[in-house]
This record gives structure tokens, C-alpha cells and sequence, in this order.
């Protein structure tokens, strides 16, 4: 029974980062998708960039100009220069990774936004400039917010209620008018009958 409960206990801890990382959309929030994507340069051309992690806690992946991709910001993905005298990495190895080059994205990602936003999906275009030894340079070119259609109320062309009430309301009204109208004339036209002593 105790084996059972350890077993228990150390599958929890294990998925506890997972769980508080995760997003967690409180009541009044939406998520939108935010993707990222580089422009060509001769930079990016002559130096391999890569994004680690780029899938949960791990992953590598290799930018190309042109290919969109996920930051992967809520665990820690960074932009690292892999030197030419490395082999390129397929997993991400903290400690290695360490040694090299590397700079967070200047465009900080945003995936959680009020449900009353009008925002649907979110793109930005970085550009690889230049590199020093510590960290890449990095610019944003452009960054795009798409607004979602908004759905114009439905305008019914049948005439309300009250509209309807009111047009019977002035007809009733009318025609009581021309009827008093018509009886009053009708005994205007009557003749006289003299009086009797």
C-alpha cells in the first residue's frame, strides 16, 4: 500500500510543472493563436538560429524565413546561435545551450486576451540582423493583430409590435372620426318638423 501511494506521489510531482505552465483561461478570457515567423536576411542565411524548447520542455527547432512557428514563451523558448563548429543539436540540453548565443524574442507572445477583444489571431515577423558573442540581434519588422468579422444584428423587415398597434390604434381612430362625421351630417340633412301646441 505504501509503494502505491509513493507511486502516486511522484506521478503527481512529475506532472505538476505541466499543469501549472499550462493556460489557465479565467472567466472573461479567450485564447487566440500567435504566431511567429522570420524574414530573410543574410544573417539568418549565414548563421543557423534556433528556437529551444520549442515543444513543451524540450525540442529544437531550426528557423527558416518564412515558416511560421509557435514561441513556446510559457517555457522558456529562447532564439539561440548554434556555432558552426557544433554539430547541429536535436534535443534541448539546458547546461550546452548556456554557452551559446541567444536573446528572448522582442515581441513578447500574447495568446490570453479579454473575451470582449476583437482579436482573432495575432502574426509577427522578426528579422535576424546581426550577432555578438553573448546574444543575437533581433528586430521586429511587422506585427499584426486580425480582428475577427463582427456579425451585424439581424434587422427584420416585418414591422414590430408596437408598430402594429399604433397603425391599428389610428385606423380605429379614423374611421370612429369619419363615422361621427357621416352621422352628423346625416342629421344636418333631416327637416325641420314643426312644433305642436
Amino acid at each position: 500500500m505504501n509503494q502505491l501511494r509513493f507511486a502516486g506521489l511522484i506521478t503527481i510531482a512529475t506532472f505538476m510543472p505541466t499543469v501549472a505552465l499550462a493556460d489557465i483561461l479565467l472567466k472573461g478570457q479567450k485564447s487566440v493563436r500567435h504566431d511567429y515567423q522570420f524574414a530573410a536576411s543574410k544573417t539568418l542565411e549565414e548563421h543557423r538560429l534556433v528556437l529551444a524548447p520549442s515543444a513543451g520542455f524540450k525540442g529544437v527547432r531550426k528557423i527558416e524565413p518564412g515558416t511560421r512557428f509557435r514561441l513556446n514563451a510559457k517555457y522558456g523558448g529562447r532564439f539561440y546561435v548554434v556555432p558552426n563548429n557544433e554539430e547541429f543539436p536535436v534535443e534541448f540540453d539546458k547546461e550546452k545551450f548556456g554557452n551559446w548565443p541567444s536573446t528572448r524574442s522582442p515581441q513578447s507572445e500574447n495568446s490570453i486576451l479579454p473575451v470582449s477583444s476583437p482579436i482573432d489571431s495575432i502574426s509577427t515577423t522578426l528579422k535576424f540582423v546581426s550577432v555578438t558573442d553573448s546574444n543575437p540581434i533581433i528586430d521586429v519588422v511587422d506585427h499584426v493583430e486580425h480582428w475577427c468579422e463582427v456579425e451585424q444584428p439581424f434587422e427584420s423587415s416585418f414591422p414590430s409590435v408596437s408598430t402594429i398597434a399604433l397603425a391599428l390604434g389610428l385606423a380605429m381612430f379614423s374611421c370612429l372620426l369619419v363615422f361621427h362625421r357621416l352621422k352628423n351630417r346625416q342629421l344636418n340633412s333631416l327637416p325641420n318638423t314643426p312644433t305642436t301646441k
